[in-house]
């Protein structure tokens, strides 16, 4: 993946699940965007890595509907920075998963591995 991931929801980088990808918040205040499929009662999970690889980056998930409503969101999750965010959907839809770091930081150091799949 570019590191320029989708920075909004209409400029939101597709996201295939069951695919890790591998980006960085480059500069403050940086926003990725990932436009997500999803199928309604099939449990989703989106696990960050980056603390626990050694970057600086504090990733925090969170998750929209298609009207910019906030469904779920986790910070730091089973005792790292690293996030962590489950969601069982209601209906079959694309949904927006937006990735920044906790403080406001970036940089190209400031790397992360976002997975995703659907049970």
């Amino acid at each position: 993946l570019k590191d320029d991931a989708g920075n909004g929801f209409r400029t939101a980088t597709p996201l295939e699940l069951g695919h890790t990808i591998a980006a960085s918040v480059e500069q403050p205040r940086d926003v990725d965007v990932f436009a997500v499929t999803l199928k309604a009662g099939r449990p989703f999970v989106a696990e960050t890595l980056s603390a626990r690889r050694g970057s600086p980056c504090d990733p925090h998930l969170t998750l929209f509907d298609a009207r910019g409503r906030t469904l779920k969101s986790n910070d730091d999750h089973a005792g790292t920075r690293d996030a962590r965010l489950e969601f069982t959907p209601p209906t079959d839809w694309v949904y927006y998963l937006s990735l920044l770091e906790a403080h406001d930081r970036g940089q190209e150091s400031f790397r992360y591995l976002l997975h995703v799949e659907q049970k």
